[in-house]
């Protein structure tokens, strides 16, 4: 008895394994696979092209004329009369008497105003706080005064949880 019961599933599952590739669809009336082909043959081929065309230009590049083109800066110079530090709220603005002292009712340029911008965030760098920045803002300068800009970095709130 258990080997008819064996036969019959054998058999069944012979049927339905040949048979599986009867059911699969064939292409639609009307389209063949050759045009099919073909087509895409031709939309690689268009494609190409074109990337070649693509590499093969050069890149045109147009540049803005100049305006009057600016002196350098180490040739722009001025006697420096007052230094106002604006911004700063951990240090008073006093604080930072040392940076730009040693260049008051002098002849100053712009290398020796990054100097003093170097040495105020060389003074918040030595004390912890490395995000300061500071710079010298779009400014007229006139009777040798000039404004230097300080942004303090800031943390917002710092919340950790778990241990992990």
């Amino acid at each position: 008895m258990h080997k008819g019961i064996y036969f019959r599933f054998i058999l069944v599952f012979v049927v339905f394994i040949f048979t599986n590739p009867a059911f699969a669809e064939g292409p639609p009336p009307g389209q063949e696979a050759g045009p099919q082909v073909e087509r895409f043959k031709s939309q690689s081929q268009e494609e190409k092209e074109r990337l070649e065309e693509k590499k093969a230009k050069p890149a045109e590049i147009e540049l803005e004329k100049e305006k009057e083109a600016a002196p350098p800066p180490e040739a722009l110079s001025f006697t420096l009369r007052e230094v106002k530090v604006t911004g700063a709220t951990i240090f008073k603005p006093e604080d930072f008497s040392f940076a730009y002292q040693p260049y008051l009712n002098k002849q100053v340029t712009f290398n020796d105003i990054k100097d003093i911008t170097a040495k105020i965030k060389a003074k918040y760098k030595e004390k912890g706080y490395l995000t300061t920045a500071a710079f010298l803002p779009e400014q007229e300068i006139k009777d040798g005064r000039i404004e230097i800009k300080v942004i303090e970095g800031k943390m917002g709130k710092l919340s950790i949880e778990g241990n992990k």
